[in-house]
């Protein structure tokens, strides 16, 4: 099997990636092997480029360890202008650069069995390979989505249109769907490890203490290391190939290094205490949870690993921050050297993954679906709720997920303050289309003139909780938007509300919801209490989905700390507060004073109750602790939750947004204005966890533990609010 790899990488150069390892396969098996490298210039000298230490090897045929090389060296390449202006004139340069392929190129495409095209700049070169060589199979490997590599967009535009036509794509991660066209066929090879590597990394770099690495250059976020080496002066930073300078902000506990062999850079990996994948947040796919290879070689070693929240992807032994929060790097930092290395995960090695690569239907593991056919509906969300609680911000940034997983999204952002936003997640929410200018009865209007035009709509509702009345103002515009829905419904809109609750309804609230009922497609509530309000004002509902917030629990959620963690309100009725203090004294009396006790707040008003609690709790138990801020980033706030093992709340969502990385969920002190709670977990079998602030003073030790530890599997939660959600749209494709 003759195959040949067009790539911007070179196998002669010390870094290794994936393809590398996979051509020494191939020609250690006696397969012809070449390896062709793309996209050097004379620009190239203008920035890193982990091949400048070969540039005097360009332009001439080479044979290394059985396999041929050739660095295309040219004056000039094209590249991204990142002006759209100009992409016209960018096709031009990607045309001429393919038209320009020197004849040695063209012959090893005519000779090859297999023609490997790497994400990147190599798809340009898909019709010249299928002119030349029609008989060849041509696979694309897709080590990376192609926003998160910033390619032009003359690149995007072709790997999509000749996706379908390849034989087949290898994708490092499931997640890798939106750079293919509907139809294109893929299958799933995850990064590799030989099995030797165990044996290697040995003796230790390491003069000892304690020391921390980051490999690799990819969306390096140099200020990272600014932060944490500034947190923890007595721990040594080793920055191995980033790709740049050091910069001269650096603290002096950081050690720069340039790149270096790979089974010299397995030392410092092995013999860490942590690694870090310092990606820069704004250029994070999804996807990278799954393909970063620096994070795959750290859970090889064991060796804990930190890294921006959105890349822990339910992974055990990684520890999440936000890149733009100093306290939030600190915490992660802390966390990962407190956990210590663990026994490592198992990785395929690198013939395994070879034969996958060009025979994966041959394996049950890389099965995946084709490319689906995109959304063919819109669903449309208008955003308008409590600003101020962290927890609406969960629900709707859940709700605004799983709408995206069926349909292309359209917010109505023109109610939103910048601090919600920032709740949400600003580079979460560039990835739908936004509309930060219409209210909501003009953004209701551009729904139905898109239906008439033959679009199929989704508008959904807002979720959350509905309790007492609606005022003179906002029941006026109630009856106004309740007359658009009735308008949308009757154009062949579906308006659904999901994740919504319902208590202690005042009269026109209670009128509001029987005549907006008929509008609406599915109205799911989240609780009994909730449905059993609805049936007593004969208002139609179409069952339970369960809350939100469910959809953020993490499909694993290790806990290997633990602390306490409480989160209280005291706005409900005179006596909340000190009932609050009684079950936090009680607690603590019970579990003893040895484990860390932390506080945190979600709702900017809960703030003074919690700062009460915990300087309480400084003097007169002498456990040091803080109230800590929940309100700004839901990442954030889940990062406090990660430095315990338990909560205490009377607050839902804190309850929840703790249960979503792993707290054992003790709802207290609950009477009757916290009906929502009980109703709730009652219905997922957490009944026993919820308790009075008399019930709290009469516990055993034993009974708080058992009642704690007696979670059921809520991962089912999160299951059936897909299935759900998924039905919704089902129903839709059926035209029921």
């Amino acid at each position: 099997m003759n195959v040949l790899f067009l790539t911007a990488h070179d196998f002669r150069t010390p870094r290794k990636v994936s393809l590398h390892f996979i051509a020494e396969r191939l020609a250690a098996a006696g397969n012809p092997v070449r390896f062709f490298s793309l996209r050097y210039s004379w620009l190239s000298t203008r920035r890193p480029d982990g091949r400048h230490c070969i540039a005097e090897h360009a332009n001439r045929e080479e044979q290394v360890n059985g396999v041929d090389c050739f660095l295309w060296k040219t004056l000039l390449h094209p590249f991204n202008t990142r002006i759209p202006l100009l992409r016209r004139v960018e096709g031009w340069l990607y045309d001429l650069y393919v038209a320009l392929a020197p004849r040695l190129l063209r012959r090893w495409m005519s000779e090859a069995d297999v023609i490997v095209l790497e994400s990147g700049i190599a798809p340009v070169f898909y019709d010249l390979a299928q002119r030349l060589n029609p008989r060849s199979r041509i696979i694309y490997v897709a080590a990376d989505e192609l926003d998160a590599i910033d390619v032009a967009w003359h690149v995007k535009r072709t790997l999509w249109r000749i996706s379908p036509r390849l034989d087949y794509a290898v994708v490092n991660s499931p997640r890798m769907v939106r750079d293919f066209a509907p139809g294109t066929r893929r299958y799933f090879v995850p990064h590799g490890i030989d099995s030797e590597t165990a044996q290697l990394g040995d003796p230790s770099p390491y003069q000892g203490g304690c020391n921390v690495v980051s490999v690799g250059s990819m969306l390096f976020d140099g200020n990272f290391f600014t932060q944490a080496a500034t947190a923890y002066p007595e721990v040594t930073f080793h920055v191995i190939g980033c790709g740049q300078p050091r910069p001269s902000e650096w603290p002096a506990n950081v050690c720069h290094y340039d790149e270096m062999p790979f089974t010299q850079t397995l030392a410092y990996i092995k013999h860490a205490d942590a690694g870090v994948a310092p990606y820069l947040p704004t250029q994070i796919p999804a996807s990278l949870a799954d393909t970063s290879m620096k994070l795959q070689q750290y859970a090889f070693f064991g060796v804990p690993a930190i890294c921006p929240q959105q890349v822990v992807g339910g992974y055990a032994h990684r520890f999440g921050y936000q890149a733009d929060d100093p306290a939030s790097i600190k915490v992660a930092v802390g966390q990962a050297l407190a956990a210590g290395h663990h026994s490592g995960l198992p990785v395929l090695n690198w013939q395994q993954i070879t034969d996958r690569y060009f025979n994966p239907s041959a394996f049950a593991d890389t099965e995946l679906p084709a490319v689906p056919a995109r959304p063919d509906s819109h669903a449309y969300f208008f955003v308008e709720t409590q600003f101020d609680n962290l927890g609406d911000a969960l629900l709707n940034r859940e709700l605004i997920r799983l709408m995206s997983q069926h349909a292309d999204v359209t917010l109505g952002l023109s109610k939103v303050p910048d601090h919600f936003i920032d709740m949400l997640g600003r580079s979460f929410l560039d990835g739908f289309a936004q509309d930060r200018t219409h209210g909501r009865s003009r953004f209701l209007l551009g729904i139905a003139w898109r239906r008439i035009l033959g679009e199929q709509s989704y508008l959904f509702l807002s979720p959350g909780g509905w309790i007492g009345d609606l005022d003179g103002r906002l029941n006026l515009r109630s009856w106004l938007h309740t007359g658009l829905y009735y308008l949308l419904a009757g154009l062949g809109v579906r308006i659904c509300q999901l994740g919504v609750s319902y208590e202690d309804l005042g009269p026109k609230l209670k009128l509001q919801l029987k005549a907006r009922s008929a509008a609406m497609f599915r109205h799911l509530v989240r609780d009994t209490l909730s449905e059993q309000t609805l049936a007593t004002l004969s208002v139609r509902s179409d069952g339970r989905a369960p809350d939100l917030a469910f959809n953020a629990f993490l499909a694993e959620a290790p806990v290997s700390v633990d602390g306490i963690t409480f989160s209280f309100r005291s706005d409900q009725y005179p006596e909340q507060g000190e009932e609050a203090r009684l079950v936090v004294e009680r607690i603590l009396a019970l579990l003893g004073t040895e484990q860390p006790v932390y506080f945190v707040y979600q709702v900017e008003k809960d703030r003074a109750i919690n700062e009460q609690l915990a300087s309480w709790v400084r003097e007169r138990i002498g456990i040091p602790c803080q109230a800590d801020d929940g309100c700004q980033r839901i990442a954030d706030t889940q990062a406090l939750y990660r430095r315990s093992a338990r909560v205490v709340s009377n607050r839902l969502h804190s309850l929840l947004l703790a249960g979503s990385v792993g707290n054992r969920m003790l709802a207290a002190p609950i009477g009757v204005h916290n009906k929502k709670i009980t109703a709730l977990f009652q219905d997922i079998g957490l009944g026993a966890c919820v308790c009075s602030a008399a019930r709290v003073a009469n516990l055993s030790r034993d009974e708080l533990l058992t009642m704690a530890a007696s979670a059921p599997a809520l991962g089912e939660q999160k299951a059936q609010l897909e299935r759900q959600v998924a039905d919704l749209f089902a129903l839709h494709q059926e035209g029921r």
